[in-house]
């Protein structure tokens, strides 16, 4: 199953580590691992980060949407 996180993009849901809100503080270690990683831009503002072992796609749909259609797809399958 995949999660739609914007534009044309797509993530594997079991590549998907973890979902950060953009827009909430986050400690500077965390930012220079987000920022060592491969990144990919789903276009618009970015409200969140959906990180993978090797990706961080910034999204701009909010941390709580993704989480919401993350659960939508857990009840469906």
């Amino acid at each position: 199953m995949f999660l739609h996180i914007g534009a044309d993009y797509s993530v594997p849901v079991k590549d998907i580590a973890l979902i950060l809100d953009c827009e909430a503080e986050m400690p500077d270690a965390t930012r220079k691992t987000l920022s060592a990683k491969q990144s990919i831009d789903a276009g618009g503002e970015r409200r969140s980060a959906v990180v993978t072992a090797d990706t961080v796609y910034y999204s701009p749909i909010a941390r709580g949407t993704l989480r919401k259609r993350l659960n939508l797809l857990d009840a469906y399958h």
